[in-house]
């Protein structure tokens, strides 16, 4: 009884390993390398999908998120946790700090070069979304706030920006807020952001 039980158990494996070979089975090592990585590159979209932006300048150093749960940690401990630093990489010659989220942190372990949204859209590489896009750029005091890439990154550009309205000691430590997009939308996204009332 033992043996026949033997012989149907190897039978079922020999049958499953054969299923193996067919399209979908084992493809081989190389073949599900590959399969990780496009794996890891798709659990890599949400994340990258670039509505989200914040620059802080201030002290030589340029702080850049392209993740809300970053950026809130970062406010209520005053540390990134994960992050590239590129010394001299600011337009001045600041150092910048790309913020990383736990995805991208482990992405970068396995990759060499890999680079998180933060500095693939500092660098310009990455754009931000076309809808529902948020974006804050803090310098001089001042937080900027944007509803869309095109109008953060022409003021990256050229330090100007157009159709803005100004609230003064609106920031959460009193800082005049402009901002670019329509007020009162960009405004409540700026409140809920920043946990303010």
């Amino acid at each position: 009884m033992r043996q026949r039980l033997r012989r149907v158990g190897l039978a079922v494996l020999a049958g499953t390993l054969a299923g193996c070979a067919v399209d979908g089975g084992w493809m081989g090592a190389g073949d599900e390398a590959e399969y990780e990585q496009a794996h890891a590159a798709g659990q890599l979209a949400a994340p990258r999908d670039n509505r989200f932006y914040v620059e802080l300048h201030g002290d030589d150093r340029i702080q850049v998120f392209a993740d809300a749960a970053e950026y809130e940690h970062f406010r209520w401990t005053g540390r990134i946790e994960r992050a590239v630093t590129a010394i001299g990489a600011g337009t001045q010659g600041q150092t910048v700090q790309y913020a990383l989220n736990p995805v991208e942190a482990r992405e970068q372990e396995r990759r060499v070069g890999y680079q998180g949204a933060a500095q693939q859209m500092y660098d310009g590489r990455l754009g931000g979304h076309a809808d529902r896009f948020y974006g804050e750029i803090h310098r001089d005091g001042r937080i900027y706030v944007f509803s869309d890439w095109a109008t953060l990154q022409a003021f990256r550009h050229d330090g100007r920006v157009t159709a803005t309205e100004t609230f003064a000691a609106l920031g959460p430590e009193q800082q005049t807020v402009i901002v670019a997009g329509p007020p009162e939308a960009t405004l409540a996204r700026f409140r809920a952001v920043h946990r303010l009332r």
